[in-house]
């Protein structure tokens, strides 16, 4: 078993980052949702100029391993805006979206499946003239760690012999002593790091949904109020340098929030129960607050949040904005990562979202 060592970051001291080779310029992509397709490639094709990439989400998989089109990304407005961006010269690559832990590791176990599953892969980045696929293959089981390596290094060859990129995106990793009060004995990740780092081209870290993860970091801030982050960034910050022990900042690419959720807060004395209730966009949030005449505060995480009463229940939402947003980027920036990708684009963010991507 080889020994992990742990980078902490302690409170909101983010930097101890001396060898760390600082950017001023990085990458951004942003992935747009098939949902709302229709606002989204309108806002993608007036700030093309901004991107190097955009990645149409997502392609789904079936329950027997098969590759689905939820998007129709054959049709308008995605061949509009697929059009555009290459006539700028951004990368269209498209996410194919899995989260059937259990299907993944029996096709990843086996090799004719894989491969199979692999054909399907290439035939659709050739076949659609994509500038390469991005893997976003959630909740796999720790049984399939080595499987999903053989899965990266076969598709990853393929690719490569045809001048295509290949981008893994994978959820977030950082300290066990910060994600457990009490560490277990016998740590076992689905994500094979090494793997991924070797055959990836760009590796996309979706450092949100971040919610009670990081317990030291709950403990520490929920004594100044409600604590439901999407991504506070002394959090990114962690898992951004946990990673980068394993994955090369050269090929990261920091995940970054652009949406928002509604809660039912309960009080139980101690701690506050959270109920999700729905996701909202920037503009949906705003607009909740305007109805309730209620006025957005910058809360301990860096973004957004009010809370209201419903039929004599505490609401509580908490989003993101252009300033949350800029907070991540500079963080990019700091940390010397290839990028940024923006989750999700969906033509209702935050007017001065375009600002922050600088």
């Amino acid at each position: 078993m080889k020994k992990i060592f742990y980078i902490f970051l302690f409170g909101l001291v983010l930097f101890p980052f001396a060898s760390w080779a600082q950017t001023d310029k990085l990458e951004f992509s942003v992935w747009v949702p098939y949902w709302k397709k229709t606002a989204a490639t309108a806002e993608v094709k007036n700030h093309l100029s901004q991107l190097s990439t955009i990645s149409p989400f997502s392609f789904e998989m079936t329950a027997d391993g098969q590759i689905r089109d939820a998007m129709k990304i054959d049709e308008a407005p995605w061949t509009e805006m697929i059009t555009a961006a290459r006539k700028q010269g951004v990368k269209v690559v498209p996410s194919i979206m899995w989260s059937d832990g259990a299907m993944m590791d029996k096709i990843f176990r086996n090799r004719n499946l894989r491969e199979a599953h692999i054909k399907d892969i290439v035939d659709l980045v050739v076949t659609g003239k994509f500038d390469g696929i991005d893997i976003d293959y959630e909740n796999k089981p720790a049984s399939s760690y080595y499987g999903f390596a053989a899965f990266l290094r076969s598709l990853s060859l393929k690719l490569q012999a045809r001048n295509k990129t290949l981008v893994c995106t994978i959820e977030p990793r950082f300290a066990p002593t910060s994600k457990y009060r009490e560490v277990p004995t016998d740590i076992q990740y689905a994500n094979n790091y090494p793997a991924i780092n070797k055959y990836c081209d760009e590796i996309r870290v979706m450092t949100y949904e971040q919610t009670t993860a990081d317990w030291k970091l709950t403990n520490q801030k929920i004594k100044l109020g409600y604590y439901q982050p999407l991504a506070d960034v002394a959090w990114v910050s962690k898992v951004a340098v946990f990673t980068s022990q394993e994955i090369n900042r050269e090929k990261m690419v920091l995940g970054v929030v652009n949406y928002g959720y509604e809660y039912e807060v309960t009080d139980n004395g101690s701690i506050y129960n959270y109920k999700r209730l729905r996701s909202l966009s920037y503009q949906a949030a705003m607009e909740l607050a305007k109805a309730e005449g209620v006025t957005p505060k910058r809360n301990s995480a860096g973004e957004l949040s009010f809370a209201y009463k419903k039929d004599g229940a505490t609401r509580l939402v908490w989003f993101s904005d252009a300033q949350a947003i800029a907070d991540k980027v500079a963080l990019a920036k700091k940390l010397g990562v290839k990028g940024v990708a923006l989750f999700r684009l969906d033509g209702e963010s935050d007017p001065k979202l375009w600002r922050a991507l600088k």
